[in-house]
């Protein structure tokens, strides 16, 4: 099985309605040009996950009408000598109205020397993300 032909559609569950893929969709595309066995193991997991909760979904009930921003950063989670720098992820989710309108889980792109540098960056992330949303429901 090649996971690089099959990108794209990692990407399109990555993004999809289903924010409980998202980690480990992302694990596995990081391997995609040279998959091991283990990740190809990882995909058919997902897959039977997928197939294993096709009736499950997201909830969506109506609350105040207010913008909810949650980020974490995790540094240096799989933390070693060589790979320090690049091992911080990021991940933030939206609210509007009590209702997910935007998340997202990814390596970060700065290089971060402290646990609260690394959450200054997640937040930073989130409001990059938040703002425009923000303006976008006010002139509505």
């Amino acid at each position: 099985m090649e996971l690089s032909k099959h990108k794209g559609k990692l990407n399109y569950l990555k993004k999809s309605p289903r924010p409980d893929l998202a980690y480990a969709v992302h694990q596995c595309t990081r391997f995609a040009s040279d998959p091991k066995e283990c990740h190809i193991q990882a995909m058919l997991h997902i897959g039977r996950y997928l197939h294993a909760t096709k009736e499950k979904g997201l909830i969506y009930k109506h609350s105040a009408q207010s913008f909810y921003l949650w980020c974490d950063a995790d540094f240096s989670s799989n933390w070693s000598p060589a790979k320090a720098h690049v091992d911080s992820r990021t991940g933030f989710v939206i609210t509007f109205a009590g209702c997910p309108i935007a998340w997202a889980s990814k390596l970060q792109t700065e290089v971060a020397l402290s646990t609260t540098e690394d959450e200054f960056i997640a937040l930073s992330e989130g409001l990059c993300h938040a703002i425009p949303l923000m303006g976008l429901i006010t002139e509505l």
